[in-house]
């Protein structure tokens, strides 16, 4: 591809995006339905999530556009990890409180 097709590019990447989302209406619908479910479930924000990306082979001169979308889950953890050059803390029973990681949940929608 040169460079002086990069309007020609935008063209006809709107144009497949246009026919992308209506080819998708009804999966979108049905997202945004799991969406709002999820969020009222689990008291967040409901956020319905939409790429749209384009990968260009220059050598064949072809495009693939491609469209996604939906409910993301991700969950977190997090945990203090120990120096390992600090020495041996000796708590008052006697056992040792270095190294003892106390996880952190929490859960996200994305």
């Amino acid at each position: 591809m040169k460079k002086n097709e990069h309007e020609k590019l935008v063209e006809v990447a709107v144009e497949h995006f246009i026919a992308l989302m209506r080819e998708s209406r009804e999966k979108i619908d049905t997202a945004i339905e799991s969406i709002l479910d999820e969020a009222a479930a689990h008291e967040t924000d409901p956020t319905l999530k939409v790429g749209f990306s384009i990968s260009l082979d220059l050598d064949k001169h072809q495009a693939e556009f491609t469209l996604a979308f939906g409910l993301r889950h991700k969950l977190t953890s997090d945990a203090e990890i120990p120096d390992p050059d600090q020495g041996e803390l000796v708590g008052i029973d006697g056992e040792s409180v270095t190294g003892k990681l106390k996880p952190k949940r929490r859960a996200a929608n994305n």
